[in-house]
């Protein structure tokens, strides 16, 4: 009798590590074709500009120039002068309603206005990239500039000079999230508090950036793509579209991604001049985006600012929210309102809320455009709510994790429906959790009653410690569905093949551990194939953590059907009942006898031999050992998380150090615990960058100031301490595995968490936090704005409150 392996739930090793652990991997910049020509973009450096003419003469005599191209150049091949937005039709409709008006994303090259720094204007591709730079060097433009809009505010002033010279206003779309009746219930309220708040800009930065190689192939007349993208059947899409081509002309390949975060989920200009490039050139091409560029030209996430108002009762329970959510889109808008309306959306997150009403407005200014980064949208939405609730729970004097637990949606009404409605138009409804027990074991774990008598201990000494906690919610699983391919060869190697896209976050792993259960090999016996247009026809790849749900429900249904298939066929060329059989190692045995068939030789069987009939047990009309599944959520899957985080600040420099890092998740089932934690870890490590750390910074002419590791911060490991991981598991109904997304919860409440900390560690002095990030220059100018002592003798406290529930007084904008 075989032994059943069981991985599912098994910290197995990742399958992708020993190739990219010994150098093995095939990153973007590895492919090398024969011929190969590079490609350089010339960008604007102006924010804002006309731009009257572009002589590309001395750039196209320079040595080793192959060609340089302009919108004009191009435009004979390409059906239109602007990339698709990445909306599908009905969204696109529901966008109109609120709004939003045409001819908003970027330009496949821009022609004549240039509307941000980075701006791409004309391409040169030569023998070499330095040839290419140098070449780029000699394109001579003619720029006329224009005023650049840089701040929010600014650019919804009545004077406010356009973003885009043929637009007059620089509101993209204005709408708004409501439900109950606010009016009714700030009349009602016994508390009522206003609070502004402000997140920052900032960027995704993966460790690899963004790239490109496409070669043409005129025999097979097929364009084949090699991507660092997180959507390879979107691109398809989109060249298919541009370029007046049909699905199978055009082959889209995701080689190894080294991260992706949000910035390589969309078509970029690049990603459509380079391959029009190879197709007109008869060469191979490659563009490979270095660090400026991330910087100029890859997406990014925020600024927005929030004007807020909660009304409570006189028990603290939530009667209302509303207020208003200026978001800035940049100078363009690749894919509709995702941010914002994520944001407005999630604001409520893991809380009652009977009656909330946002405003949104979606702002253009002379900056990168914006989309979803890690999160998309949901921690600015739990940073708003969470600050509400502590500015709350200090003006009423009430403990933090009080008003919190009174305020959750308990496990008892799950699953929980809101009144709101997704992106997509569907409920936002909560299909499973226990919020309450998340917190009441983040709260044991971090000793969070302890915490009062920690904190006395340590303004003895004259240091000044916070504890801050934060819950957050994150819909996970978005539809409409994910292809999982599983087939059986004659080699008898079990191939998993599906839309789903790999970016360092372990999808082979995942999906080779749900297929080995059905057949009892090892994980490493599985061959995926993820992210290759030419394997899976349709697929929507990696996005608002996804693939768990979608492409491993679809690879567990194609995997049971393979099974079954494998059993009824392998019955009748054993003679045997298919009851009496099993799997064990690439082998069907009959249990408790030594009789026993190849996969391999049932999968020849299967496919058929000329002249004989097919054995019995495949599907009608599906010769083969192969099936094919499209998992489609009837809705999301939604995962919860609960962070408590102690921080040290010294007033005298404004350092801010974590001391204790704690998370209580809910992911459902896990597939891969270690893979799991890994996730979360990086993600908690996301948060405390856009806590602390990372901010994209433009100057008053929209000029872009933080444009390499200097300026721009990213958390390293001499920051971070231990984070500490506690699993609660809830699975869903909602899909047959059970399981939930995981590669964004441990960003949502991290921001939250931190500041609440930062600003319980300094209530002795009355400060309070309403932005991020916050560094340590900001800590003590606020220091100073509340105190008239100078910041060597800020040092003494205005009190030794030791008590972990609030502020030391409440923002003045509060008032019962």
């Amino acid at each position: 009798m075989s032994t059943a392996r069981i991985s599912f739930g098994a910290r197995t090793a990742r399958v992708e590590d020993p190739a990219l652990l010994t150098g093995k991997g095939r990153f973007i910049d590895n492919i090398a074709l024969p011929g190969t020509l590079s490609a350089v973009f010339v960008r604007s450096p102006h924010a804002h500009a006309t731009i009257n003419s572009i002589d590309t003469r001395a750039a196209r005599a320079a040595p080793g120039v192959h060609a340089v191209f302009t919108l004009d150049d191009l435009m004979p091949h390409l059906s239109s002068e602007r990339t698709p937005l990445g909306q599908s039709v009905r969204e696109i409709v529901g966008l109109a309603s609120r709004g939003l008006r045409e001819n908003i994303t970027p330009f496949v090259l821009v022609r004549d206005e240039v509307c941000y720094v980075g701006d791409p204007i004309a391409v040169v591709v030569a023998e070499s990239r330095p040839a290419a730079e140098d070449a780029a060097q000699r394109v001579e433009i003619a720029f006329e500039s224009l005023p650049a809009v840089a701040d929010l505010r600014a650019a919804i002033a009545p004077d406010a000079p356009p973003v885009h010279r043929r637009v007059a206003s620089n509101i993209l779309a204005e709408y708004t999230i409501a439900y109950g009746d606010c009016e009714r219930a700030f009349a009602q309220a016994a508390h009522q508090l206003t609070l502004s708040l402000k997140q920052h800009r900032g960027c995704a930065h993966p460790i690899e950036g963004r790239g490109v190689v496409a070669s043409h192939d005129p025999f097979e007349r097929r364009t084949t793509v090699w991507t660092s993208t997180q959507s390879p059947h979107e691109i398809r899409m989109a060249l298919v579209e541009l370029l007046g081509l049909d699905d199978e002309e055009l082959r889209i390949i995701t080689p190894d991604v080294g991260g992706g975060f949000g910035a390589k989920y969309l078509i970029y200009p690049e990603e459509v001049v380079v391959p029009l490039a190879a197709r007109l050139l008869g060469r191979p091409v490659k563009w490979v985006e270095d660090r400026r560029e991330h910087f100029l030209t890859s997406i990014q996430e925020r600024d927005q600012e929030w004007e807020l108002e909660i009304a409570l009762d006189s028990q603290a329970m939530i009667l209302g929210v509303r207020g208003t959510l200026l978001n800035d889109q940049g100078a363009y808008t690749p894919q509709g309102m995702n941010v914002s309306y994520n944001s407005a959306t999630a604001l409520p997150g893991p809380y009652k809320v009977p009656n909330y009403s946002l405003r949104v407005i979606a702002v253009e200014t002379n900056k990168v455009p914006t989309m979803p980064v890690r999160g998309a949208g949901y921690p600015q939405g739990t940073f708003a709510i969470e600050r509400l609730l502590d500015a709350a729970a200090a003006h009423i004097g009430l403990d933090r994790a009080e008003i919190r637990r009174r305020n959750l949606i308990p496990a008892a009404a799950m699953p929980y429906t809101t009144p709101m409605k997704t992106r997509a138009g569907t409920p936002v409804r909560y299909d499973s959790g226990d919020f309450p027990e998340c917190q009441a074991m983040v709260l044991e774990a971090i000793d969070y009653d302890g915490f009062a008598a920690r904190k006395a201990a340590a303004l003895r000494e004259g240091r000044y410690i916070g504890i801050g906690i934060a819950n957050g919610t994150k819909g996970t699983g978005r539809g409409p569905f994910e292809t999982g391919i599983v087939r059986i060869g004659r080699s008898g190697r079990i191939t998993v093949s599906t839309g789903a896209a790999a970016m360092g976050q372990g999808t082979a792993t995942m999906l080779a551990q749900i297929a080995a259960d059905e057949f009892n090999v090892a994980p490493a016996d599985i061959k995926v194939i993820a992210g290759d247009t030419a394997h899976v026809p349709m697929g929507h790849g990696g996005f608002a953590s996804r693939q768990a749900v979608n492409a491993g429900n679809s690879v567990h249904i194609a995997a049971k059907g393979v099974r079954e298939i494998t059993f009824r066929v392998a019955a009748e060329l054993l003679g045997t009942p298919a009851k009496d059989l099993e799997l064990d190692g690439g082998l069907v045995r009959v249990r408790g006898g030594n009789v026993s068939i190849k996969l391999g030789d049932i999968a020849r069987e299967a496919a058929g031999i000329p002249g004989y009939a097919l054995p019995k047990g495949l599907e009608p009309g599906q010769p083969g050992l192969e099936q094919t599944a499209h998992f489609m959520p009837t809705g999301l899957a939604y995962s919860n998380a609960s962070h408590a985080v102690e921080v040290e600040v010294d007033p005298a420099t404004g350092a801010v150090r974590i001391l204790r890092y704690v998370v209580v998740s809910d992911c459902g089932r896990q597939i891969n615990p270690m893979i799991v934690e890994g996730q979360i870890t990086g993600g908690v490590v996301h948060g405390i960058g856009n806590a602390l750390f990372e901010r994209m910074v433009y100057d008053r002419t929209a000029q872009p100031v933080s444009t390499n590791f200097a300026d721009y911060l990213l958390p390293s490991a001499t920051e971070l301490p231990p984070i500490e991981l506690i699993s609660h598991v809830s699975p869903s109904p909602l899909n047959p595995l059970g399981v939930k997304g995981v590669g964004e919860c441990g960003v949502i409440p991290a921001t939250a968490a931190i500041i609440s900390a930062i600003e319980h560690a300094l209530d002795a002095f009355g400060v309070h936090i309403t932005e991020t990030p916050i560094d340590p220059a900001r800590i003590l100018e606020l220091l100073n704005s509340v105190s008239s002592a100078p910041t060597a003798r800020i040092a003494r406290p205005c009190s030794t409150s030791g008590q972990a529930s609030a502020a030391a007084s409440p923002p003045r904008s509060a008032r019962s």
